[in-house]
């Protein structure tokens, strides 16, 4: 599949990633598109919206050409990353500081990785991705993700087919998964930015059950992400799938 060059040279200057993290989130996109993987595109973390704006291209694209309308959704605080809590460690805290969160309290913003709402919805107008099958959701993810009732509307039966989580901590990491990735849908991929940070890994291995699990054997869908990784969930109904809940750690 050939990249989709015109929107990633547009993005690239806008988020907080390197070239090949672009080019993955839009393979993966293609990729569901192709293999008609039903869903929406979501993300856990936009800051500037580069990467959700890969995603609202390949969606529009993809209407474009006759295909499934899917959703993109963009999940944030607008407000930047906040306190970590005793889960995490240096990996995170030496960019946003050692404070820690008091367990239990509302979520203190550290102003790092800050872009307001308002930003990042005129950086997608600019692109030209902005449109009705796009939103942004603000809040803290310890509050927004049980809201299942708001989750159910905005998702609706087709569920997801690419999800990102870029929310660096373990209490948020922790929240997204435990909302959204039942909601991905068999053939769905999802995007683990931040698992080099402690934290982070920490809430991924507790969630799929504390050791490491095999990794599917289809071509390109797995490939270790900078920094990150990226799993397919497969079908645990289906024995020919061999495996389950595969990811490939660095």
């Amino acid at each position: 599949m050939t990249p989709n060059e015109d929107i990633i040279s547009k993005v690239r200057r806008f988020g907080l990633c390197n070239k090949p993290t672009l080019y993955s989130t839009d393979e993966l996109c293609r990729q569901m598109a192709g293999r008609g993987v039903r869903g929406a595109f979501v993300e856990c973390g936009v800051y500037a919206g580069a990467q959700l704006g890969i995603m609202a291209y390949n969606a529009m694209l993809e209407n474009e050409r006759g295909g499934m309308s899917r959703r993109v959704i963009g999940f944030d605080s607008f407000a930047g990353i906040p306190r970590a809590t005793e889960e995490d460690d240096e990996t995170i805290t030496g960019l946003i500081g050692p404070t820690l969160a008091t367990p239990g309290d509302t979520p203190v913003s550290t102003g790092v990785s800050a872009q307001t709402e308002r930003q990042v919805r005129n950086n997608l107008r600019n692109w030209g991705v902005l449109d009705s099958r796009t939103r942004l959701i603000k809040g803290w993810f310890e509050e927004i993700m049980p809201q299942t009732t708001m989750l159910d509307a905005m998702l609706g039966e087709d569920g997801i087919a690419v999800l990102r989580l870029d929310g660096d901590l373990y209490q948020a990491t922790k929240h997204c998964l435990e909302a959204l990735y039942p909601r991905l849908n068999a053939g769905g991929a999802i995007i683990i930015d931040d698992y080099a940070l402690t934290g982070c890994r920490r809430a991924v291995d507790e969630y799929f059950g504390g050791e490491p699990l095999v990794t599917t054997d289809t071509p390109g869908m797995h490939k270790t992400y900078p920094n990150g990784i990226t799993l397919v969930k497969t079908d645990p109904n289906n024995p020919a799938d061999g495996v389950h809940h595969g990811y490939k750690p660095l």
